[in-house]
């Protein structure tokens, strides 16, 4: 069983830091359709399980959650949890960071061979810092949602940080490899068994899914907006033939604002009906 890496950029270049880079044999570039690593373990009674992992720096973790392209609709975890059926899916995360005094996440700046702590901050059109919660909560979520998640880097500068996750993902491929049996710690806990099971499924309509597929990729619209504009109209057709006026009515989720309704708005209406109509460059 070999370990198979995403040939893509991010991901290829895992090759080169050892321990992979001592050994060539045991890893092949290829293609994947979701996540950057995977391999075949061996599981309870003999079965074979497969283990998905995906890898984010913390800047591109924290980005890629604010734009739902983490977790939102056909997200990269959506399609390792769901699409691609794999038995176990892994976030491992890297980089060096901290909570500061005033309890934002910060992260190492080293200018003029000093170092600085620096917020991370939610954008470049939004520059409030990120409270270190945020990164608590998300990980706990994503727990709850079936993937599990470690982090790697703690104590080295960020440049060094792909050492660490190749010989993380060698590790996790090694524990694997052995006779699930032989894991002499699994046999101290009682239904262990339990939590190789599959997630959850979303338990949402597919025809509701499809259509929050659709609208999902629009700039401002994430997981549970796209369900909500889907929740709204009866079709796809009626979807994209309203106007931007139905779009303003549409009906959002808030955060932490209960008893409170909330509308898409005209604004944000008139940018999806605008993207929408827009005929396609040649």
């Amino acid at each position: 069983m070999s370990i198979l890496i995403d040939d893509r950029e991010g991901s290829s270049d895992l090759l080169t830091y050892p321990p992979l880079s001592a050994s060539p044999n045991l890893c092949t570039l290829t293609r994947l359709s979701s996540g950057d690593v995977c391999f075949a373990g061996n599981g309870p009674d003999d079965t074979t399980l497969s283990i998905g992992i995906e890898i984010k720096d913390l800047r591109d973790l924290l980005q890629s959650s604010f734009t739902g392209r983490l977790q939102g609709v056909d997200g990269q975890l959506q399609r390792m949890l769901y699409a691609d059926c794999y038995s176990e899916v892994w976030l491992l995360y890297y980089g060096l960071y901290r909570c500061g005094d005033s309890g934002y996440l910060e992260y190492p700046r080293y200018r003029n061979g000093s170092l600085t702590w620096t917020p991370f901050t939610f954008g470049s059109s939004d520059s409030r810092p990120v409270p270190f919660s945020y990164l608590t909560h998300l990980l706990m979520s994503l727990s709850h949602a079936g993937v599990k998640f470690d982090h790697v880097g703690s104590k080295v500068a960020y440049r060094d940080c792909k050492s660490e996750v190749a010989a993380w993902i060698l590790s996790l491929y090694t524990w694997w490899q052995k006779p699930y049996s032989s894991h002499r710690l699994l046999r101290s806990f009682n239904n262990v068994n339990s939590t190789l099971t599959k997630p959850l499924s979303l338990n949402i309509d597919p025809d509701l899914l499809f259509m929050a597929k659709l609208v999902a990729p629009f700039p401002g619209i994430q997981f549970e907006r796209a369900i909500a504009i889907a929740e709204s109209f009866e079709s796809p057709m009626a979807m994209f033939n309203a106007d931007v006026s139905e779009w303003a009515e549409v009906k959002i989720p808030t955060k932490g604002k209960t008893g409170r309704v909330m509308r898409l708005g005209k604004t944000m209406a008139q940018s999806i009906v605008e993207r929408i109509r827009r005929k396609r460059s040649k």
